[in-house]
């Protein structure tokens, strides 16, 4: 099931298997199974300063993989580490369900005035997110 929409989106039951994880903690792998229930072909686009092969290595993530280290670009481009508008970056590059211009826009009519740190964050992570697909 996708949760992606036009309209807003009311439903708030649990997804059991997603399309897509997007970890912005990046110590929530060492705790959970951050894959479980994904579905094939998904993606995990993970918050880290480490390379892919180390997280499938560390936490035995076997799903296409997409990473990149939003606390870095967060802390540089927004000014503070807050990943939200940039891990969208990375989930964007891995998945291509929004255009780049689409979000871009997007995040100036939320933000406003503060838009372009977040918008710069957003492309930043978009360009620098590593992506390891897994053979079908």
């Amino acid at each position: 099931m996708r949760r992606v929409s036009d309209t807003q989106i009311r439903d708030r039951t649990a997804i059991r298997t997603p399309n897509v994880v997007i970890v912005l903690d990046p110590s929530l792998p060492g705790i959970v199974k951050v894959d479980a229930g994904l579905e094939e072909g998904g993606w995990v686009v993970v918050n880290s300063a480490h390379s892919p092969e180390r997280i499938r290595e560390d936490f035995g993530i076997t799903a296409n993989l997409a990473v990149v280290n939003a606390n870095h670009i967060a802390r540089e481009e927004i000014g503070r580490v807050i990943t939200n508008t940039t891990m969208l970056g990375a989930f964007v590059r891995a998945t291509g369900i929004v255009g780049v211009e689409a979000l871009s826009e997007a995040l100036q009519n939320r933000f406003g005035r503060i838009a372009a740190r977040n918008i710069n964050a957003f492309k930043r992570a978009h360009a620098e997110a590593t992506l390891e697909e897994v053979p079908s």
